[in-house]
Parts: C-alpha cells; sequence; structure tokens
C-alpha cells in the first residue's frame, strides 16, 4: 500500500531532533503477544496531540515498508483519521501464515501519523512532518510453554569471545525458544568499581548468541567482570539483572 498523504518528511540525524519532538500516537501495550490458535487481537490507540491526524497501520519486517508483502496478519483499519485526544481500537489478525512451530516469529507494527493540514496554511509555505512509531508484534506457537523473565535469564549465557585491546566481544547467547529484549547494559569492572562499556539495547533471537563488541577496551585478566542489564518481559515491565563474566587467561 502506498503512502496515503504527501508529505515532506524530513530525515534528521538524532544530534539534530529537538527534545520536543515525539510521536503522538500511544498504544495501550508496548508490545503484542499473539498466540497461536487466537482469531484476533485488539490493540487500542490514543491520539495525545492537540490536532487531527491522520493515521496509516501496517505489520512489517521492521524495515518501515508499508508495501510489505509478507507480514502474517491483516491491522484493520489500515487508515483512518484520529481527532485530538480521540481514541480508536485496531484488529491484528492472523492469516494463516506459515510461521515457525519451535520459536517465536517478530515482526513491527507501523503507526505512522501526519498532522492534518489547515486549509489556510495550503496558502503559504509550511512543513509538514510525519512521524512512525514502531510497536513489536511476536507470533508464539501453542507448543511454547512460557516461561518467567526469572527463568529466561537464568538459561542466557554470557562469555567474552576474545579480551583483547580494541577487538574484545561479549557473547550473549539466548538457547530459549523466545525473543529476549536487553536494555541499558554495562560491563562493570567489579575489582576498579567502575563502569567499562554501556549499550543501550540488544534484541536476542530464539537460539543465537548475538555479539556485543567493546571498541578500543582492554580487559585485564586479573579482574572481575560483571554485566549489568535489564531484561523486558511480555507486559513491557522492566527487570533488573546481572550475571559475572570470566575472562579465560
Amino acid at each position: 500500500m502506498k503512502r496515503f498523504y504527501q508529505t515532506i518528511i524530513l530525515m534528521l540525524g538524532l544530534t539534530c531532533i529537538p527534545s520536543w519532538l515525539y510521536a503522538g500516537i500511544l498504544a495501550s501495550q508496548t508490545r503484542v503477544i499473539y498466540s497461536e490458535g487466537e482469531r484476533e487481537q485488539t490493540l487500542m490507540l490514543a491520539n495525545t496531540n492537540e490536532y487531527p491526524i491522520l493515521t496509516q497501520v501496517w505489520i512489517d519486517d521492521g524495515s518501515n515498508n508499508a508495501e510489505f508483502e509478507h507480514a502474517p496478519f491483516v491491522v484493520l483499519p489500515a487508515v483512518f483519521q484520529m481527532k485530538p485526544k480521540d481514541v480508536k481500537g485496531i484488529r491484528l489478525i492472523f492469516n494463516g501464515m506459515e510461521l515457525a512451530k519451535d520459536r517465536e516469529s517478530l515482526y513491527w507494527l507501523n503507526l505512522y501519523e501526519i498532522p492534518a493540514v489547515k486549509k489556510q496554511d495550503l496558502e503559504h509555505d509550511y512543513l509538514n512532518l510525519s512521524m512512525n512509531t514502531q510497536l513489536k508484534v511476536y507470533f508464539r506457537p501453542e507448543a511454547l510453554k512460557v516461561l518467567p523473565i526469572d527463568e529466561i535469564n537464568r538459561q542466557l549465557q554470557f562469555s567474552f569471545s576474545d579480551h583483547r585491546a580494541q577487538s574484545a566481544e561479549i557473547i550473549i547467547k539466548n538457547p530459549t525458544p523466545f525473543y529476549v529484549t536487553a536494555i541499558s547494559l554495562s560491563l562493570f569492572n567489579k575489582t576498579k568499581q567502575t563502569t567499562v562499556y554501556e549499550w543501550l539495547n540488544i534484541l536476542l533471537p530464539p537460539f543465537e548468541s548475538p555479539l556485543l563488541k567493546l571498541e578500543n577496551v582492554d580487559l585485564n585478566p586479573s579482574d572481575a567482570y560483571v554485566l549489568k542489564y535489564h531484561l523486558i518481559d511480555d507486559r513491557g515491565e522492566v527487570h533488573a539483572f546481572e550475571q559475572a563474566i570470566p575472562i579465560s587467561k
């Protein structure tokens, strides 16, 4: 589906985005867990702006592509208007696509909003800035036994792949069939009581072992290191954890 409204999209680097610029659509959930066998799910949206907006919603693979053709969900309605402070429900319906049975599948719900333009503004130069908010949508096969976040954390395995300067990496092995979102990660030197390195967030896919690269960090094999981090559960709640990471000498 093509963009349903002509607009000027200004691409700004993160350092150029003013602090007041934020998406005006607020969703009732930070993520959607779609269990196999459900007929549909409803997500409530609120327009927190002081002005009306046009909204387009779609599912893709995270590419921000409204023409993505391989989504396992249909979202209804796909295009709608929202008045200021308006609340509206959208429906996510599984289309029966064949997905993995031994692990979760991840897709993204896009909430694309464009401010309505006043008729008198059309006579003058103006910038109409659109915003896109993305929410994770997990398809969870019914064969999977849901684990509490504490149990998922106990199964995560951490190790250094290398501790030499400029090439140090932390391997995080996720042996579970679930996607795990970790945020606010920091490598802590327990011996010197200092933070060595920090990451904003990382997504741990099922049965995979992503790497966290430490740029220009020289680890001392005689020191004790701990990775402190937070995991997000199905309800969007944040839980703090930490694990020691030994260095092989």
